[in-house]
C-alpha cells in the first residue's frame, strides 16, 4: 500500500532568492494548469485570497471531464486545518486534518478514509524551523510504518527525499527516493497545500514542484524498480516572472518497458 504524504508549513524549504528576476513583481495566484491543451487543475479562491476548492480534470475523448475536486477548510487564524477529497459525483474520498506547533509549522497530520477511520498519521521533526524528518504511524496500532528524510542544498532548496519502510517489522528498507534540481523559488505570497516537499514523492501531486524544477528523478524500489526521469525545458515567463509554459520531457522505466514522451504545460493566473 503506497502512502501519500502531505504536510503544511511555511515555505522554509525553498531559498529566498537574491535575484530579483526570480521574484514576481505582481501578486498573482494560480488559476489553471493545462497539459497538452487540456485543463488539468483549476483553483477557486475566497475573499481572503485562499483557495477553497481545486477541481481536477482529465481528458476524455478530446474533451475536459471532471475527475474530482478538493475542498480546503481554515481556522480563524487563517491556517489550513482540513483537506477533503471528493470524486466527480461529490462522494467523500477521504480527508486529512492538520495540527500546528507554536511556530506555526505543522506538527501532525491525520489521514482519514471516506468512512472517517484514521488510516495513518504523520509526526514532523524540525531543526531551526526546517523540516528534517516525517515519521508515519499506522492509525489502528500506532506502530511506526515509515520515515521520510529530507535533504537540502546550500540555499535551503529541497534536493532529495528518501522514504524508508519496514519499521513495523524491524526490517527497514528504502521504499523510494526523489532527487531534484531546483534553481528557482515560489512567489513569496503563495501558500498552497500542494506546494510542499512531500507532495513530490512518486505517484503524488508533483505539479507545483515541477513549476520551479529543472529536473526530477524518482526511484521506486521494487522487483523490478520503477524509475521516473523528468526534465523541464523551454520555460517561458511573463514580464512579472510567472511561468507561462514549459515542456516536460518524460522517461519512465518499469524494468519491462520504457516510455518516452513530452507534455506541454501551460499556466494561467488571477489577480485577487
Amino acid at each position: 500500500m503506497r502512502i501519500l504524504f502531505f504536510l503544511f508549513s511555511a515555505v522554509l524549504f525553498l531559498r529566498c532568492s537574491s535575484d530579483d528576476n526570480d521574484l514576481p513583481a505582481k501578486e498573482l495566484y494560480l488559476s489553471k494548469v493545462s497539459k497538452n491543451s487540456f485543463l488539468q487543475y483549476e483553483y477557486l479562491y475566497d475573499v481572503n485570497k485562499k483557495p477553497f476548492r481545486r477541481n481536477h480534470y482529465n481528458e476524455n475523448l478530446g474533451q475536459n471531464s471532471l475527475l474530482g475536486f478538493r475542498l480546503y477548510d481554515y481556522n480563524d487564524a487563517g491556517l489550513l486545518t482540513k483537506v477533503t477529497n471528493f470524486n466527480k459525483d461529490g462522494q467523500n474520498q477521504g480527508n486529512s486534518t492538520l495540527t500546528y506547533n507554536t511556530n506555526g509549522l505543522i506538527s501532525r497530520l491525520d489521514s482519514y478514509s471516506s468512512t472517517n477511520t484514521l488510516m495513518s498519521y504523520y509526526v514532523f521533526e524540525y531543526s531551526s524551523n526546517i523540516l528534517q524528518v516525517a515519521n508515519v504511524f499506522m492509525g489502528a496500532s500506532n506502530k511506526k510504518s515509515a520515515e521520510v528524510i529530507f535533504s537540502y542544498d546550500n540555499e535551503n532548496n529541497i534536493s532529495k527525499i528518501i522514504r524508508k519502510g519496514g519499521f513495523s517489522t524491524g526490517n527497514t528498507y528504502q521504499l523510494d527516493s526523489s532527487i531534484f534540481n531546483i534553481p528557482r523559488t515560489f512567489p513569496a505570497h503563495w501558500n498552497y497545500y500542494e506546494m510542499l516537499p512531500v507532495i513530490a514523492l512518486p505517484y503524488s501531486d508533483e505539479m507545483f514542484f515541477d513549476m520551479i524544477a529543472e529536473s526530477r528523478f524518482n526511484y521506486l524500489n521494487g522487483a523490478p524498480p520503477f524509475i521516473y526521469d523528468n526534465t523541464f525545458a523551454n520555460k517561458q515567463f511573463d514580464a512579472d516572472g510567472y511561468l507561462q509554459k514549459q515542456s516536460m520531457n518524460i522517461r519512465n522505466d518499469n524494468g519491462l518497458t520504457i516510455y518516452e514522451g513530452t507534455d506541454e504545460m501551460t499556466y494561467e493566473y488571477l489577480p485577487l
